[in-house]
């Protein structure tokens, strides 16, 4: 058996996709009909089955799916744009995370319907509670990262982000009611 580095993960249909397109496009006695499957996990089994086969055979070099993973990486929104969600920021990755929680569930897709591009991230990155921004930051990059957006949809939902946030941020309805010489106001909030 191989090495877990060498072991295929994808986390979405369009990786899964990828994967598959990029083992066909780059080594000649790939089979597709080898790679079929009814659910994602096992397209994602038989890729693996397919391209052990495949080094087993030294039709494909062992390193082949560091390779892959490398190239589907190189599809990928860079993550500078993403600098922008500062985990510092405690407001913007709390705001950010309940707002993407809420959008890319099925069961409240109000949001998502004024625009449907935010259902191609992945929901799964919101389903565990997290309680600090350095975590909600990281859900944030594996929503993007694990979805079924390509990178320039991602950089279009990020856009609409930064103009919502940017709305929330000059909303001073939020501390107006502070009083100035008041630290216990200030504390509270």
């Amino acid at each position: 058996m191989r090495d877990n580095d060498e072991i295929l993960e994808a986390n979405s249909e369009r990786e899964c996709a990828f994967y598959s397109d990029y083992l066909l496009k780059n080594i000649r006695s790939a089979s597709i009909k080898n790679l079929r499957g009814n659910t994602h996990e096992e397209r994602v089994i038989k890729l693996n089955e397919e391209l052990e086969g495949l080094i087993k055979k030294s039709r494909a070099p062992k390193n082949f799916a560091s390779q892959m993973r490398s190239a589907f990486k190189a599809t990928q929104l860079p993550i500078q744009h993403f600098r922008w969600v500062d985990k510092k920021d405690e407001r913007l990755c709390n705001w950010l995370w309940c707002y993407l929680k809420k959008a890319t569930s099925q069961a409240e897709p109000e949001e998502a319907v004024k625009n449907e591009s935010l259902l191609l991230l992945s929901a799964k990155a919101f389903q565990i509670e997290r309680d600090t921004a350095a975590e909600r930051q990281i859900d944030i990059l594996d929503a993007f990262y694990h979805g079924e957006a390509t990178a320039s949809q991602q950089q279009e939902i990020l856009e609409l982000l930064k103009a919502k946030w940017h709305e929330i941020r000059q909303d001073v309805s939020v501390t107006n009611w502070l009083e100035d010489n008041n630290p216990t106001h200030w504390s509270w909030a």
